[in-house]
C-alpha cells in the first residue's frame, strides 16, 4: 500500500511540473491516465500557477535576457520545462537551472541576439554577486602570511561580446570580442559594477581562488599588482 502511494505522489508531481499540464495541450497524455479520477483541469490550473511563480523568479533574475531576446519565448519555455524539472523552490537555483539550459540549447540553435547568452550570464552573475553580499570571515590557521585569495563574491565570466553596453544603456548592443569581466561589488560602495579586466588580472583572480601564497604565481612586479587589486576590492590579503 505504501509503494502504491509513494508511486501516485511522484506521478502527481511528474504532472504538475511536465509541460502537457502546465500548458495544457495534451489532455490525453499518459499521466492524465495514472492521474484517473483526479480533478485534471484542477491540477492543471495548479501546475499552471506554480509555473508562472518559477517564471516569475527567473524573469526576475534575466531582465534584459527576457528583453532583448528576438523570438518567442513559448517554444523555449516549454523546452525549458521539460527538461529542467525545479528541485529548489529558491530564485537563484532556478535561474541558474534556466541559465544552464539556455547553455546547452545554445549549442544546438543559437538564439538572436547572438551576444544573448553572455548577456544572461552576467545577470546570473549579478545575482549571485547580490546573494553572496555577506561573506563570513575564512579559517585562516592554515594559511601562510601575506597570503591573497580573490574577493569570493567577485564572479569571472569569459564572454564572446563586449556586452557592457547592453547594460549601460537599454539600447545597447554587444561588441563581438572576447572580453574578460569581473562582476562585483568595490568596497564603500553600494552598487554593482561589471568590469573588464586583463588577461593577467583574470588569471591572478582565477588562480587565487583559496588562499594563496602570492610568491607561487611567478609574477613581475607581483607586490604593486597585488596591492592595486586588494585596493580595488578584487584581492583580499592577509
Amino acid at each position: 500500500m505504501s509503494t502504491r502511494l509513494l508511486q501516485q505522489q511522484t506521478n502527481l508531481i511528474e504532472y504538475l511540473t511536465s509541460a502537457a499540464a502546465i500548458f495544457g495541450d495534451q489532455p490525453n497524455s499518459p499521466l492524465d491516465q495514472a492521474l484517473f479520477g483526479a480533478d485534471s483541469d484542477r491540477l492543471r490550473l495548479e501546475a499552471r500557477f506554480s509555473f508562472d511563480k518559477r517564471l516569475a523568479k527567473i524573469s526576475s533574475v534575466f531582465l534584459r535576457t527576457f528583453a532583448i531576446f528576438k523570438g518567442d519565448w513559448g517554444p523555449i519555455l516549454r523546452e525549458f520545462v521539460d527538461a529542467r524539472p525545479p528541485m529548489e523552490k529558491d530564485r537563484f537555483s532556478n535561474a541558474r537551472q534556466f541559465f544552464c539550459f539556455l547553455s546547452n540549447r545554445w549549442d544546438n540553435v543559437q538564439m538572436e541576439p547572438p551576444w544573448l547568452l553572455d548577456v544572461a550570464a552576467c545577470e546570473l552573475a549579478c545575482a549571485q554577486v547580490r546573494a553572496h553580499e555577506k561573506v563570513a570571515e575564512s579559517a585562516i590557521a592554515d594559511t601562510v602570511p601575506g597570503a591573497v585569495r580573490c574577493n569570493p563574491s567577485a564572479v569571472l565570466l569569459r564572454c564572446n561580446y563586449d556586452v557592457r553596453p547592453v547594460f549601460e544603456d537599454g539600447a545597447g548592443t554587444g561588441v563581438k570580442r572576447d572580453t574578460l569581466l569581473v562582476v562585483f561589488i568595490p568596497p564603500q560602495v553600494d552598487h554593482l559594477q561589471i568590469c573588464e579586466v586583463g588577461g593577467e588580472v583574470f588569471d591572478v583572480l582565477a588562480a587565487c581562488r583559496q588562499w594563496t601564497d602570492p610568491g607561487t604565481l611567478g609574477l613581475v612586479r607581483g607586490e604593486i599588482l597585488v596591492s592595486d587589486l586588494a585596493v580595488r576590492g578584487l584581492l583580499e590579503m592577509r
